[in-house]
């Protein structure tokens, strides 16, 4: 059987536990109004960009039958961001 002084500590234990709750659901409801933000970054390093050979013929008449001419495609760097 329980004191009269162990009823007063439960209930307070009790209503304590319900503040609490009714706390965190208060900031969950506000936190669901606020906007949410998502942000991403990429920095990528073309090491080995994609190479085009053609014959140098194409840009250039006195090119002899064995001359190429090489150019690579793309950019060394890229970068993106997005929010």
């Amino acid at each position: 059987m329980h004191s009269t002084g162990d009823d007063g500590e439960c209930f307070n234990l009790k209503a304590q536990l319900d503040e609490d709750e009714g706390r965190r659901k208060t900031k969950e409801v506000k936190t669901t109004a606020l906007p949410q933000i998502d942000a991403t970054g990429k920095l990528m390093d073309n090491v080995l960009r994609q190479a085009f050979v053609f014959p140098a013929a194409l840009g250039d008449p006195n090119a002899g039958p064995d001359d190429y001419i090489v150019l690579r495609g793309g950019l060394q760097y890229t970068t993106s961001i997005n929010v």
